[in-house]
Formats: C-alpha cells, structure tokens, sequence
C-alpha cells in the first residue's frame, strides 16, 4: 500500500447540500484541474420539462472523458416514472447490484473512485451497499455527492471515521470549495508521491 504524506485523515469525501445548491458542478469544476485515473459511477437523468423522468448509472471514467458521449442504457436504468406528474418511481435496484459494483470494483488502474450520487434508491440494494464500504476501506480515495435525506444506508456512511461530510450551503460555496481543492491537491500530491516511488502508475 503506498505511503501517505500531508494526508488528510479521512480518505473519503462527500459534498451534500440542499438540491441545486451546486454540489456536482463543484465536483466536475475541481476534477478537471487535476490529473486522476477516475473510477466509479455518475449518475445521469432523463428530463423532461425541467423534471427528472428516469435516472442512469454511468461510468465516471466515461462521463468525465466526454459527457455528451455517454450513452443512456437501459440495462442502467436504475429509476423511471411514467409522467412528471407521478410521486411514484419504479425502482431496479439490480442495476446498482450489478452494473453499480462492476464500477467500483473496476480500480486495478485507477487513482481516485466518484460516488456521484449516493442517495435514497439504492436503500435494497444490498450487494451495491457493501461494495461501497468495500471501496471505503480500499487505498484508494473516494470523492463523490451525498444526497441530503436520511435513510439508513446514508446513515451509515455519515457515521464512518474514515469519511468527511462537507456541507454545501449557498451563501458558502468559496470557503468549500477551498477546502476540497485544498483536499484533493493532498491527494494528487500522495499519488505522484507513490508513482515516483514505483508504488502506483499513474495515467499522465
């Protein structure tokens, strides 16, 4: 396991906050200035007059590669809901228990794991769960988007030692964003740390 300097004690990060307060924006806005092997899923939705009719897994390697690229498949279709007008939503929760673990156990060549996002569809989904405290406990860092709602799987990741919850409001999106910049430059610094040491390849 590579050595660890200037590290931050928690080696998984969440942002959460109230919807549209620019949690996932933040996230792809500071990923794009460092050089990550990514890894992990996004989640992607179907829209349709500003409401969410269906929701995607998709490979965060893909997604931040070339999002408009990313194709929606059925087989990731995770939730739908026939009208905008329905509170009701037809859940699968195989797609997190299959397609959700097969992207996070896919880590042989990655440097950092997105998680965007965990949240209230996954709750029977037990295999998916476990690969995620799984992928916790791994080497390697997680960054990803909390949704902010209790329930008792989200319960359990707020309440790991090893995990840091950064709250997102509004009126303090600078000193946040600082903070995760500031967290994420230790990281990268880590990693380029180990490569040179021949502990870990890192893409360039």
């Amino acid at each position: 396991m590579p050595e660890r300097v200037d590290r931050y004690e928690q080696n998984n990060v969440f942002l959460t906050g109230q919807k549209n307060s620019g949690k996932t924006s933040l996230l792809v806005e500071l990923l794009n200035i460092f050089d990550f092997q990514l890894t992990g899923f996004v989640v992607m939705k179907k829209v349709k007059d500003n409401s969410p009719l269906a929701f995607y897994l998709v490979s965060a390697r893909e997604y931040f590669e070339n999002p408009e690229k990313v194709r929606l498949q059925e087989k990731n279709c995770f939730a739908r809901r026939k009208n905008t007008g329905t509170h009701f939503w037809q859940i699968n929760s195989e797609v997190f228990d299959q397609q959700g673990v097969k992207l996070l156990e896919q880590r042989d060549t990655s440097t950092l794991v997105v998680m965007d996002e965990l949240g209230r569809f996954e709750i029977n989904a037990v295999k998916f769960q476990n690969q995620v405290f799984q992928t916790f406990s791994s080497s390697l860092p997680v960054l990803g988007v909390l949704k902010d709602e209790k329930n008792s799987f989200l319960n359990s990741v707020r309440a790991r030692r090893d995990t840091l919850i950064l709250n997102l409001p509004d009126d303090n999106q600078r000193s946040v964003a600082k903070k995760l910049h500031d967290i994420l430059a230790s990281w990268n610094k880590n990693l380029s740390f180990a490569a040179k040491n021949g502990q870990r390849k890192i893409k360039k």
